[in-house]
């Protein structure tokens, strides 16, 4: 067979194959768009979140630099008097969603967070997915952190376990008079344990309003030391104050007030 004759039936040959590989293509780069809006939304997708679901709090609509940080998954011994030092050292405050499970097991600790003058959230009894509980399994495991946490302090807020917010969950929070919170700020940091991405990832999405997530506990261990210590005092110098998630209410009510 001619060179020219191999040529020729090797173009025949290909343009299937670039055919197939177009649609294939398109699939890959919907699904990283995808991917991407999910790791890292944008802030005007965030606020439409809470357009459309005005009972769930993802951030908070106010001109002051503030930014609400919050906590999830203590108290834990290894970690909650840490965060509570670095906390006090860098004149932050900050909301910490507790699991009732460990705060049964150590109650103490729920006593210091308030005494240090920070809030305490009910992130329900143990950590599970609260959309996978049936309606009465939520609901005991709301009531019986709620009991928990009342004991030491009013509590009014409500993460879900794993962040999900179906219907069921949204009605349960109701039904407690809690409101739901998520947050804007999320880096994934049970996922992504780098500390340099946390920090970059924090700092990168910051906004007045924001409320950023972050772990404690065994499954988190005492990087969130290491990323606060990197991330509040340059928030500081932003000129941003670091507060609960309350108190970045308040200032978006004291807004819609003026």
């Amino acid at each position: 067979m001619s060179v020219a004759r191999r040529m020729s039936l090797a173009r025949r040959m290909s343009v299937p194959r670039a055919r197939r590989a177009g649609p294939a293509a398109g699939l890959a780069a919907v699904a990283g768009g995808l991917l991407a809006l999910w790791l890292r939304p944008p802030f005007w997708a965030v606020r439409i979140a809470g357009r459309l679901l005005p009972d769930v709090l993802f951030c908070v609509d106010t001109p002051q630099r503030a930014i609400a940080l919050t906590i999830d998954d203590g108290p834990d011994p290894a970690t909650t008097e840490l965060v509570l030092e670095t906390l006090a050292r860098h004149d932050a405050q900050a909301t910490f969603f507790v699991l009732g499970g460990r705060g049964s097991d150590h109650p103490r600790l729920l006593q210091r967070i308030v005494g240090h003058g920070h809030e305490l959230g009910n992130h329900t009894w143990r950590a599970e997915p609260s959309a996978r509980l049936q309606s009465t399994e939520l609901d005991v495991s709301i009531r019986d952190t709620q009991r928990l946490i009342e004991a030491v302090a009013p509590v009014g807020l409500l993460r879900p376990g794993s962040g999900w917010v179906t219907r069921r969950v949204r009605a349960a929070a109701h039904d407690n008079d809690l409101r739901c919170v998520l947050g804007s700020i999320y880096p994934y940091d049970l996922l992504f344990r780098s500390k340099p991405y946390i920090v970059r990832y924090v700092l990168g999405r910051a906004r007045p309003g924001a409320i950023v997530i972050l772990h404690e506990g065994p499954t988190a261990g005492t990087r969130i030391v290491d990323v606060l210590e990197a991330v509040l005092p340059r928030l500081r110098e932003r000129g941003y104050r670091v507060t609960t998630v309350s108190d970045l209410v308040r200032d978006g009510a004291r807004r819609a007030d003026q």
